[in-house]
């Protein structure tokens, strides 16, 4: 027999053993990873229907409770403050409390972490209420479930991501819930940017300026409540109803009145020009003026001038005093020898 062509067969055979080796890994590949997009929910994508039909109404319900509750949560934070549950030295005002976002120069306006945390605590304490479990049950479901997990996202858009375990069984069928996305229209990442913002040129600044506020594509409103406290709104969307505010209140720095640094004894000898230098500051950046009423003394410049003819021992008043009429006065004894 004639064996010359059997060592090129056995090549070929190898080759096409090698060939279907590579052809099967590759398609591994592709199976799993089309199962791992397929398990993978999109950024910003809802997950479809994917309980059977018979509980489909429980799911809808789930669904329903999450977008309410979401949007709830995020409406009740935004009037109070950026709190679910308000400091106690925030303002109460009429049936509501909103929380002060500038205190004293200080900015105390909760981080967006904070604000995320609370509104994810709402949805989860609210949910298990809105989920209308003994009507389902009358309708043959029998349901378990343990407490909700809730994560909330705020960007663009609010974003709440629920893990909560929802045994259903109807008759022989039981399906458990998997987890659920929802998102409302609701720009709070960006908001929040603004807020922040506002609150600190607020806290910067000597005085309030709405038109410094007016930087982005959202609107702020200021409105005195008190003589020493203001509401900063800040709205999301067209002026409706319907539009998102989030509220904050601010307490003005109490005004402080100019120091005066100057002594308060100089001895002069009669006829004698003095002059004392005056230091004078406003802690506020305010403007001031200084005055004196003393018939031999005379400002100029920041600086006290003395003279006098008569022998004696003269009390002096000098007054610092800022634009908004808050005064410091120093006494200053003066004594006039021969």
């Amino acid at each position: 027999m004639n064996d010359s062509g059997a060592p090129g067969v056995t090549h070929m055979i190898k080759r096409a053993q090698l060939s279907v080796i590579i052809i099967l890994g590759l398609a591994l590949i592709i199976v799993v990873g089309l199962g791992i997009y397929l398990t993978r929910t999109p950024s910003g994508v809802e997950q479809p229907f994917v309980a059977p039909i018979e509980f489909r109404p429980v799911e809808q319900q789930v669904r329903a409770c999450l977008t309410s509750a979401l949007t709830e949560g995020a409406r009740l934070v935004g009037a109070q403050g950026g709190h679910l549950f308000a400091p106690e030295d925030a303002l109460h005002k009429a049936d509501t409390i909103i929380a002060y976002g500038v205190r004293n120069k200080d900015v105390t306006l909760p981080t967006l972490s904070n604000i995320e945390n609370d509104i994810a605590t709402y949805v989860a304490s609210t949910l298990p209420s809105c989920f209308e479990k003994a009507a389902l049950e009358n309708e043959g479901f029998v349901i378990a479930t343990v407490p909700p997990i809730v994560e909330v996202k705020a960007g663009e858009d609010l974003r709440a991501t629920l893990q909560w375990s929802v045994t259903i069984t109807k008759g022989a069928l039981t399906y458990t819930l998997g987890n659920e996305v929802a998102r409302v229209a609701i720009p709070l990442g960006p908001l929040y940017l603004s807020v922040a913002s506002a609150a600190q040129q607020i806290a910067t600044s000597t005085t309030i300026d709405i038109t410094a506020l007016a930087q982005d594509r959202f609107s702020h409103d200021i409105v005195p409540y008190d003589a020493s406290t203001f509401l900063l709104t800040t709205k999301a969307g067209d002026i409706t109803s319907d539009s998102y505010t989030f509220v904050i209140a601010i307490q003005a720095a109490a005004n402080r009145a100019p120091t005066l640094d100057a002594p308060t004894t100089v001895l002069v000898t009669r006829d004698e020009i003095k002059t004392i230098d005056l230091h004078a500051t406003d802690p506020d950046g305010d403007q001031f003026t200084l005055s004196t009423s003393s018939p031999i003394a005379t400002l100029q410049d920041g600086k006290l001038i003395l003279r006098s003819s008569v022998v004696g021992t003269y009390s002096i008043l000098i007054t610092a005093e800022d634009n908004k009429h808050t005064m410091t006065t120093v006494q200053l004894s003066v004594q006039v020898e021969p």
